[in-house]
């Protein structure tokens, strides 16, 4: 039947779970999902895997002079083939992004909010047709942003330093003042009780310093 067809008539097959998208204005077709394209002219066939984009003239060329295949398109004819724009995963690197933004700030409101914008964008794509990798990305971004949320709740999202840092300051400079009243055994309980709550003080020449 196919030698049936007019001269400048061709078949596109599309595999199941694939999308062959036609960009007028960039003048590109590109391949998404799990299969591939295949072009099929006057007995010729050149396939398309997924992840390619390639100019439309592909499509439009009516030159039956020699077979069609992968490797004529891609050099011969000149047609570039790039990894696809890949939209899904363009959101998923974006709410990583605002996620690691968040934690590096302290905000855990905004480290919520990423993962569940995340949350979001899988579920809105569930019924689109899209590769198991890029399914595979998400749900292991998804896992790692609740895991490191998990952590911040044992450890708190800010340095523990800068929490405490009032309190023993202000207890450094009873000491102090301690110390120069002679009382000592008053300095002396002071630095006790920070050590055994894991704060190591350091005398210096120059004052006091202390570290956890």
């Amino acid at each position: 039947m196919e030698e049936q067809l007019p001269a400048d008539v061709f078949i596109l097959g599309v595999d199941e779970h694939t999308a062959c998208i036609l960009d007028l204005d960039t003048d590109t077709a590109t391949v998404t999902g799990l299969g591939a394209v295949t072009i099929r002219r006057h007995g010729h066939s050149t396939r398309f895997e997924s992840g390619a984009a390639v100019p439309l003239d592909i499509f439009r060329s009516g030159d039956d002079s020699r077979p069609y295949t992968p490797s004529s398109v891609t050099r011969t004819e000149g047609a570039e083939v790039r990894e696809a724009a890949a939209p899904f995963l363009d959101g998923v690197r974006a709410a990583e992004k605002h996620f690691d933004d968040a934690m590096a700030a302290g905000d855990a409101r905004g480290a919520v909010k990423a993962v569940l914008d995340l949350d979001d964008l899988v579920a809105e794509w569930a019924h689109e047709t899209f590769s198991a990798d890029e399914e595979a990305q998400a749900r292991a971004a998804l896992r790692s942003m609740v895991t490191r949320l998990g952590e911040a709740a044992d450890n708190g999202l800010r340095d523990p330093t800068e929490v405490i840092a009032p309190y023993v300051d202000a207890l450094l400079e009873a000491r102090q003042r301690a110390r120069n009243e002679q009382r000592f055994t008053d300095a002396d309980a002071i630095r006790d009780r920070l050590l055994a709550a894991g704060v190591e003080i350091r005398d210096t020449p120059s004052g006091t310093d202390w570290g956890r």
